[in-house]
């Protein structure tokens, strides 16, 4: 059977208690010794004269008082836990060669020591100094080849990278790490920033010689909600294969909300073309309708960008025809589905109603559901998608998959422009790490089988809703497994650890990592990032065939799909995945490979690129 593990919020509980229980005995106690009471001073007397009562009194006190001492050793190993893992995570972003489970080792050799040498350069040196530094180290530095003027003998260890060598030390221990890692290839991008040239003469040339030439281009991505969200993580990423290339970006977003800065890419310290967020909710309030339309289009016109993709806008208060105003201005527009909201009247996924292709109107079937639409409002919705997205004017249209453009075609016909892009992610990011050295950072134990679940929101009816729910309580049960949660309100559902809903991508890597499989219980999928994030990390995914998902997964090749909308299904195959290891690791080696060959930014970047040319 396998333990569970308490959740955070109730241990935090029990810390408390103890230090109450402790305190207030303290207090008791004083009072009980030093009480001039009568009745007090015979039970005292009492104590003292019977030898068992007397040990029983001393036992109690000293298990008290060391409550506090017990709760102070925990919440320290607690925070070296969190220096550990935070640690390791930057040293990821840097994107040396060194592995996470050298990281870790190297942070607890090096824990607290005062003299450590480090023998190496570039990203790795960076990595290993991060981590020392976090370990509370002193360090001293050196380059490989490098005369070190000093006694070698002096360091009790030395951290020796690639490339490094050392001869003859007789320090007390030498870790040469960084063997068998590899940098990241996307480093060798760092360089290419957009050419600085004045504003009147950036589009001097064709824009399919700029694109194809790495610059200067400039980039506006328009949305509702910046990089939050799925949909936003997913724009986050075409930003980054944008600011790859080498082009100027900037992203106008109603609500960004805090996530404000540059993508994080893996070996990559800076973009110079990154041109920031504009908050467009701090200029606008609470305006909407016609009235900013008009003035937002100035307003990125004024930007003088090549080409404007939008993505989501389901929570933005201005016209669809936005759009056609930004293009009047003689600018390259690409309207991006991450969804087929640019397609129905209001809904993201239409399920199995049809009313889009003939008609969305007031007899929609879910009219409440996110995004919401009065009745009355849905009719003029989708004819005004009409006249945006289709007919010789038409503001192309852009899938994240081929089953989102097949639904462009299915409402349009041959009177809009449907392409697709697939997503990707920096498969330097989500990358394989040793299931052990995962759980150990994430406080899970390594020995178990564990099957991970999540969704951006696990009561999502598009991400599973109630099968969710099902499939949770069934695993729940099994005393074989164990169940660990990500996503919004997981938090909530019991598990062996449940993490919520995860912002910082790095530790969603490391949590993928922990699970020996990973099942989707989503209903409709455009596409499927978790999917994606999941075979990045070489974890074999359980999911039904729905939407998209054969264009991410391969049946029995890199996943199990399941036909069958049934959590009993979803079962069959996990236990299948269980029981047979080859399998697991079989599956997740073919995925890992899918994904470098076809959903890296760098490939993202070059399908953006071509579309945009043949565009133009």
């Amino acid at each position: 059977m396998i333990e569970r593990r308490a959740p955070t919020r109730f241990i935090g509980s029990l810390q408390r208690v103890a230090v109450f229980v402790a305190t207030s005995f303290e207090r008791s106690f004083q009072w009980f010794s030093g009480s001039r009471n009568p009745a007090i001073a015979v039970a005292r007397e009492t104590i003292r004269s019977r030898p068992v009562l007397r040990a029983a009194a001393r036992a109690l006190v000293r298990g008290v008082r060391v409550l506090p001492r017990l709760q102070e050793r925990y919440q320290g190993r607690r925070s070296t836990a969190v220096r550990l893992l935070d640690a390791i995570l930057v040293a990821r972003d840097i994107g040396g060669s060194v592995t996470t489970a050298e990281l870790e080792q190297i942070f607890h050799r090096g824990r607290g020591r005062r003299d450590v040498l480090v023998v190496a350069d570039g990203p790795e040196r960076e990595q290993i100094e991060v981590v020392l530094a976090a370990a509370a180290a002193k360090v001293t530095s050196t380059a490989p080849g490098s005369a070190y003027i000093g006694r070698l003998d002096r360091f009790n260890l030395i951290v020796v990278g690639p490339r490094g060598e050392l001869g003859t030390a007789s320090a007390r221990e030498v870790l040469r790490v960084g063997r068998i890692g590899r940098r990241s290839e996307y480093s060798s991008f760092a360089n290419g920033a957009a050419a600085e040239l004045p504003a009147a003469n950036r589009q001097a040339r064709p824009l399919r010689d700029r694109l194809r030439s790495g610059g200067p281009v400039r980039i506006v991505f328009l949305n509702d909600a910046g990089f939050q969200y799925g949909a936003g993580i997913a724009l986050k990423r075409q930003v980054a294969s944008m600011l790859l290339k080498g082009f100027e970006v900037a992203v106008f977003a109603w609500t960004p909300g805090q996530l404000l800065n540059a993508p994080i890419v893996t070996g990559v310290k800076h973009f110079p073309g990154w041109l920031g967020v504009q908050d467009l909710h701090e200029i606008y309030g609470d305006e909407s309708g016609e009235e900013i339309a008009g003035d937002l289009a100035t307003r990125i016109a004024a930007l003088k960008p090549d080409v404007v993709i939008t993505g989501n806008v389901h929570g933005a208060p201005w016209p669809l025809a936005l759009l056609s105003a930004i293009r009047s201005q003689g600018i390259l527009v690409m309207a991006f589905m991450h969804d087929v909201y640019f397609v129905t009247g209001r809904c993201a996924y239409p399920m199995s109603c049809q009313l889009y292709q003939t008609g969305c109107n007031a007899s929609c079937p879910t009219p409440n559901e996110y995004p919401k639409l009065a009745p009355e409002r849905i009719a003029p919705a989708w004819q005004e998608r009409g006249k945006v997205f289709a007919g010789p004017n038409a503001v192309p249209l852009v899938g994240n998959s081929q089953w989102t453009a097949n639904i462009v075609v299915q409402r349009f016909g041959n009177q809009a422009a449907a392409r697709f892009v697939h997503l990707a992610l920096d498969h330097e990011l989500f990358s394989p790490i040793p299931r052990s050295v995962a759980r150990r950072l994430l406080g899970i134990p390594e020995r178990a089988a564990i099957v991970l679940l999540g969704a951006v929101d696990v009561k999502n009816q598009w991400k599973g809703g109630p099968l969710f729910h099902d499939l949770h309580q069934a695993l729940l049960k099994r005393k074989d497994v164990g169940v660990v949660l990500f996503g919004y309100m997981s938090e909530a559902l019991s598990s062996l650890r449940s993490f919520g809903l995860v912002t910082d991508e790095r530790k969603m890597a490391l949590i993928l990592n922990c699970a020996d499989v990973y099942v989707s219980a989503a209903t409709a999928e455009a596409f499927g990032q978790s999917l994606l994030e999941a075979s990045a990390c070489g974890v074999p995914v359980v999911a039904f065939d729905v939407g998209a998902v054969s264009e991410v997964l391969v049946n029995e090749e890199t996943a199990i799909l399941v036909k069958e909308l049934k959590v009993e299904a979803l079962l069959r195959a996990v236990d299948r995945l269980l029981a047979d290891p080859a399998l697991r690791e079989r599956l997740g080696r073919a995925a890992r490979t899918r994904v470098e060959q076809r959903f890296t930014l760098t490939r993202q970047a070059d399908a953006w690129v071509d579309l945009l040319a043949k565009a133009d």
